[in-house]
């Protein structure tokens, strides 16, 4: 990202600066095991948590490097709030 320089020592983004849009995958408690999203939609379904977070992992990594796409790996705790697992950018 390119910035051009502004008054008070602040950077302002340039006029060829476009913002990144990341992308997210979710792993939440589904139906006695664990359910996959992609922005919000199933994807699969696996019995154990770590598998899940294994593979949405592998996926994460693979979307950024191939794609370019910034992807945050999330995952339900035992109190139902998300928690991030892992980022690629």
């Amino acid at each position: 990202m390119s910035k051009s320089p502004s008054w008070a020592g602040a950077l302002l983004p340039s006029a060829d600066w476009v913002p990144v849009v990341m992308s997210s995958l979710q792993l939440v408690k589904s139906y006695g095991g664990w359910q996959l999203l992609d922005a919000g939609q199933p994807v699969l379904w696996f019995p154990e948590r770590e598998k899940g977070l294994e593979i949405a992992t592998i996926m994460a990594d693979a979307r950024s490097l191939y794609r370019g796409e910034p992807t945050t790996v999330e995952a339900q705790n035992d109190d139902g709030e998300f928690e991030v697992i892992a980022a690629f950018v």
